[in-house]
């Protein structure tokens, strides 16, 4: 079952890296998406439609159409006429979507500017020129995919401008629903990795005494037992019809009653922690030895005996071998 830092490493993950693609795919996709779903839909249409709204486009740069036209039956050949201060323009409509139109196009539409005696040219297509093309400089203005789509999407229909951008808001709803797809599975293998340390880091190390008392924090100190524990007396080794968890809370009872004794429990289940009034001494080691050594669950533990602060070094002491 998934953990809760898991869950919140995923989560986390998710909600950042989904909304920062989802707010860059609306924000830088959208404008190239609709200028490439209409130009595809222009490079659909017939030849003389989309000429059409190349000129209405270029109508609004000051170009105007002749009414003396080339025969229209040439298609892509023919070259328009238009008109701009009084001077006759030459206009070439290419409709090639993934054309690269090269400097022989470029150089055809300058001789016809030569002959028919204009003043300069216009080329359109909605591919692109070759990098040869547009280092020409023959009185030909050039102009390509993304340049054409800003010039002829004013003039452009409603209707044809709706579902240009219907077809832009699918694809990033598409592309949205991929983002926040692979931001998620990025969330469960960051929090796949990351999981395992940071249980390791939150373990707890300690345990605390178990005991009655404010003071019952002190903990285990390893160290050597500083005597050998006295030898169990034959009557001592009667059985006790009691449990662990009995024979050490009579054990408690018995020890916290003494006079010398501020505070006894348990620091761990093989560690009994005594704190002491004054330095142990002899005597009160064998009163402690002498309540324990009848429980024989619990008198083979270590003690501790814990002066006061200041008051001495501590002593451990085993009244019974295992």
């Amino acid at each position: 079952m998934p953990t809760l830092s898991f869950i919140a490493i995923t989560l986390l993950v998710t909600v950042v890296a989904g909304g920062a693609t989802s707010f860059w795919v609306r924000r830088n996709r959208y404008r190239n998406l609709v200028r490439c779903a209409g130009l595809r839909a222009l490079s659909a249409m017939r030849w003389r439609e989309y000429s059409r709204f190349v000129v209405e486009g270029l109508q609004q740069r000051g170009f105007h159409p002749s009414r003396q036209q080339p025969d229209a039956d040439r298609g892509q050949d023919a070259d328009l006429l238009l008109i701009r201060g009084g001077h006759t323009w030459l206009l070439g409509c290419r409709q090639g979507l993934d054309s690269q139109m090269g400097t022989e196009a470029v150089e055809r539409l300058a001789r016809s500017v030569r002959l028919s005696e204009a003043r300069g040219g216009v080329l359109a297509t909605l591919g692109g020129f070759t990098p040869a093309a547009r280092k020409l400089d023959m009185g030909v203005e050039l102009i390509d995919g993304p340049a054409l789509w800003s010039l002829v999407e004013p003039v452009l229909p409603d209707s044809l401008l709706e579902d240009v951008r219907a077809q832009a808001k699918g694809q990033i709803h598409r592309e949205g629903l991929l983002g926040w797809l692979i931001a998620f599975l990025l969330g469960m293998a960051l929090a796949w990795l990351l999981t395992p340390y940071l249980a390791a880091d939150s373990a707890a190390p300690a345990a605390p005494i178990i005991g009655n008392g404010p003071d019952a924090t002190t903990p285990e100190v390893q160290a050597p037992p500083e005597a050998a524990p006295p030898p169990l007396p034959d009557d001592l080794l009667r059985p006790v019809a009691l449990s662990e968890e009995e024979q050490r809370g009579r054990v408690l009872d018995e020890i916290s009653a003494l006079p010398d004794v501020r505070h006894a429990g348990w620091a761990t289940r093989s560690t009994l922690v005594v704190r002491l009034e004054h330095q142990a001494d002899d005597a009160l080691i064998d009163t402690i030895c002498g309540i324990l050594l009848p429980y024989p669950l619990v008198r083979d533990q270590r003690v501790q005996l814990q002066p006061p602060e200041g008051g001495g070094r501590v002593r451990f002491t085993q009244c019974a071998l295992y």
